[in-house]
């Protein structure tokens, strides 16, 4: 069950209420403990009270939930972030895949119109690992890239099916001490 602090409980309360949302991407095979991306929809950079920043750089776009339509449905999350210029493509295309991918929805405090800065003030709506990621790209005038980062609803690997590379490089690059294709 769902705690909601007292500050929320009374937010949620109004007849009127406005959220935004934050991303953070943390980088799973590099062994950092800092975020790889840390991202709001927010108009300005954020510091939440656990000294977590994250940046008001336009590039996250969207963020599609899954469409819960019946109890078993496997339809997955998705993460639109722009990216104009492909400068995440290379940092993304080795080590993307797999890595926990965390979003919540911050709320403004209507009177004030500041937002919640508290971390019992926010809600995580997901918590997860990337499935997969795919670029977009619209050629036309005023063309767009945008780079698609799809996690797995609650129920996705019911019969899901992937493959899976083993060769040794492969394995080496996502899990440098694994050494089960080494023969």
């Amino acid at each position: 069950m769902i705690q909601l602090s007292p500050t929320l409980t009374e937010l949620l309360n109004n007849n009127s209420i406005e959220v935004f949302y934050m991303l953070q991407i943390d980088d799973y095979y590099s062994g950092e403990t800092d975020p790889r991306l840390l991202s709001t929809t927010f108009y300005r950079d954020i510091t939440l009270s656990n000294n977590i920043t994250y940046m008001s750089d336009g590039r996250l776009i969207s963020i599609a939930p899954p469409r819960l339509e019946s109890i078993v449905d496997k339809s997955t999350f998705e993460i639109v972030l722009a990216d104009p210029s492909f400068e995440m493509l290379g940092s993304l295309e080795a080590s993307l895949i797999g890595n926990l991918i965390q979003v919540t929805v911050g709320f403004v405090n209507i009177e004030t119109n500041l937002p919640l800065l508290n971390v019992e003030d926010t809600l995580l709506i997901y918590k997860g690992r990337v499935d997969n990621f795919a670029y977009k790209i619209n050629t036309e005038e005023f063309g767009e890239s945008v780079l698609i980062i799809t996690c797995g609803s609650p129920m996705i690997n019911l019969d899901g099916i992937r493959q899976y590379h083993l060769n040794k490089d492969y394995v080496r690059s996502q899990y440098p001490d694994d050494s089960c294709c080494d023969q």
